[in-house]
């Protein structure tokens, strides 16, 4: 029996079920989970690290769904290879803390050339993410650099988010001002501020 197949048979056997929801639908996806024991209660109890076969459907950026309906967001994800042949792929999840509507300022003018009003605009709904407090790129809080109010948020890259579109959980607003595209491909990487 080859590597690769003793391999996937072990991350079937001891993984975890996962479905596969954004950019595709796909079920049947195994991954062996373990977490990232990095001292850090924020990440302790949601970063995870996997494991998935060689032949898997998983791409970089994905939402996955466990058994248990928690979401997963795949941040980072590598191929490793023994005599130039795939034998599993490792990667990194961040599991989802919050579901946002993405909506968009829209201006309307008004009657007769008068001030128009703004209202919002809903882009996108149901987006599994993962919000954390600014400042918890690193694993440890950078206490000083802690500002009530901004956060860093993590999804997939599949919507169509931009610069200034609002975040909206649980009836609260968060301005998006930066996205990251390149850290985390796959993934938007964006500083948010709630609107008050």
């Amino acid at each position: 029996m080859s590597v690769v197949t003793i391999k996937k048979k072990a991350i079937i056997k001891y993984g975890t079920a996962f479905s596969m929801v954004v950019p595709s639908s796909i079920s049947g996806i195994s991954g062996r989970v373990s977490k990232n024991d990095g001292g850090d209660p924020i990440r302790m109890d949601s970063v995870f690290n996997v494991e998935f076969a060689y032949d898997t459907k998983v791409v970089k950026g994905a939402v996955l769904q466990d058994d248990a309906a928690s979401s997963f967001l795949v941040v980072a994800f590598s191929a490793h290879r023994l005599k130039g042949e795939i034998t599993h792929y490792s990667g990194q999840l961040y599991k989802c803390n919050a579901v946002a509507v993405i909506e968009r300022k829209t201006l309307s003018a008004g009657a007769m050339g008068g001030v128009g009003t703004s209202s919002y605009l809903q882009l996108e709904s149901d987006i599994p993410c993962f919000f954390v407090p600014a400042g918890y790129d690193s694993g440890v809080p950078e206490m000083g650099m802690l500002s009530e109010g901004k956060f860093k948020v993590y999804l997939n890259n599949s919507y169509d988010l931009k610069v200034g579109d609002c975040l909206n959980v649980d009836n609260v607003r968060y301005a998006v001002s930066y996205i990251d595209i390149v850290t985390f491909p796959g993934c938007f990487v964006c500083s948010v501020e709630e609107v008050r």
